[in-house]
């Protein structure tokens, strides 16, 4: 909820998902993907605060797609 937006949660709790998502001994994924509104700038910053970079849009749906690369970024 909104007493909790801008403290820092979900860019934690994000990078521990990660983590797990690409470790060997985890999910040992190669990428993550993340989807959001195009319009949701709060969702836009956390994907690019943790090395998401934007690979298409879809204009009908108006969702941005983004993927992180284990390793490396795209």
């Amino acid at each position: 909820g909104s007493p909790f937006w801008r403290r820092g949660y979900a860019t934690e709790m994000c990078e521990a998902i990660l983590e797990y998502a690409f470790a060997e001994d985890g999910l040992n994924l190669e990428k993550v993907a993340l989807c959001t509104t195009r319009d949701n700038k709060p969702s836009k910053r956390l994907a690019s605060k943790l090395g998401f970079r934007l690979y298409a849009t879809n204009r009908h749906d108006n969702l941005n797609l983004y993927y992180k690369y284990r390793n490396r970024t795209r």
